[in-house]
């Protein structure tokens, strides 16, 4: 385990819980850094499992290895799966049937359930009986950052936990010990996460990091008249066409191995609809992602043009057309536009096609450009 998170477990509340004893029988951990608070419940499980004693654990013993594999017996990990992209019934049954067995190495039962906010109404009421009567010696921790989606009698039977976002320095810190980036890297990608170490780990993918370029850089583009929309809208349904393969396949993967079949197999158990229900549900994460880079783009010149401080922008690696193109119009023609790409997302949102909403927005912002030129 790298520094970065052995600290974060070693700052943790759990931690202290967990040294006097008074461990609950379900936690609630809430916070959008997704990655932390997996880190802390792997840190939990290792303490739980490990053969050192207290709250601390070697990171080497069968028991730890299993954990960070994903694959010790007594431990579930659950999450949001299919062309719904939610916790069901079926789910929350199984983790009911594998707590009511023995454990396989005398200790606790634990349940970790990712995006615990996107379960099914059925599996959220089944889940609460499983809080309200536990079987065995038995731990559940929902995962969640929308709190309100929570149904308010699970809610109150967790102890929550909050999981803010961590200081950029952080961030840069663990890309550098994780993964070896350099300094530049490193710092590029830790204000591109906004301290959050889920963003961190998507961004130092090279693909997804090369595709936010494009798209920053496409828009600005459009300031030096340098652009074609209708080749850049080609481009753009492309790719995100390309993205959407990749993650559907990524889930596909995950299913297999929860049911224990080949990916092949997994895939051929989604009927047709649900295979262009999960395609759209992936679809619209991909959208969503794309016009917060729009909007962030239009926004880092409002920054430049009230602050002129880039400690508050994202995009630094494009202070040059920043600096350049904030000069040259007024706050309120980025107001605007930032209007103009929330109205394009509910366009999306309400069934248009993708291409349709591109082209209508980009040729919006083109004539903006003339209209000031």
């Amino acid at each position: 385990m790298s520094w970065k998170k052995h600290n974060i477990w070693e700052n943790s509340r759990l931690k202290s819980v967990l040294e006097s004893n008074r461990l609950a029988q379900a936690y609630l951990f809430l916070g959008q850094d997704q990655q932390k608070k997996i880190w802390t419940a792997m840190s939990l499980a290792k303490s739980l499992f490990c053969s050192l004693d207290g709250a601390d654990f070697c990171d080497q013993c069968p028991s730890c290895k299993k954990i960070e594999h994903h694959n010790h017996p007594d431990i579930l990990w659950l999450r949001p799966v299919g062309a719904s992209r939610t916790i069901k019934i079926n789910t929350v049954r199984h983790l009911q049937s594998v707590f009511a067995l023995k454990s396989f190495v005398g200790g606790k039962k634990l349940a970790f359930i990712i995006g615990a906010d996107r379960m099914q109404e059925q599996a959220a009421n089944a889940l609460l009986k499983i809080i309200e009567e536990p079987q065995g010696n038995s731990l559940i921790v929902l995962m969640a950052e929308n709190i309100e989606k929570l149904l308010p009698t699970i809610i109150s039977r967790c102890q929550q936990i909050f999981f803010p976002l961590s200081p950029v320095e952080h961030i840069k810190e663990y890309l550098q010990t994780q993964f070896n980036a350099d300094p530049e890297k490193a710092e590029f990608i830790s204000v591109l996460s906004k301290g959050n170490f889920s963003l961190a780990n998507r961004f130092f993918d090279d693909e997804r990091r090369q595709w936010r370029d494009f798209v920053v850089t496409a828009v600005y583009d459009f300031f030096n008249d340098k652009s074609d929309v209708f080749a850049i809208v080609s481009h753009i349904c492309s790719t995100i066409d390309g993205l959407v393969k990749k993650t559907i396949s990524s889930d596909t993967s995950y299913c297999a191995n929860e049911i224990g079949v080949s990916q092949h197999e997994a895939e051929e158990l989604l009927s047709d609809m649900d295979k262009k229900a999960l395609e759209k549900n992936i679809l619209n994460q991909e959208v969503y992602e794309f016009f917060q880079f729009v909007e962030i783009s239009f926004r880092d010149i409002l920054i430049f043009q009230h602050a002129q401080d880039k400690k508050y922008m994202t995009n630094i690696d494009k202070i040059s057309f920043i600096k350049k193109i904030s000069k040259q119009y007024s706050d309120k023609v980025f107001y605007s536009l930032i209007d103009d790409v929330h109205n394009a997302y509910y366009s999306f949102c309400g069934n248009t096609k993708l291409e349709f909403v591109l082209e209508v927005f980009f040729l919006k912002l083109l004539n903006v450009v003339k209209a000031v030129s």
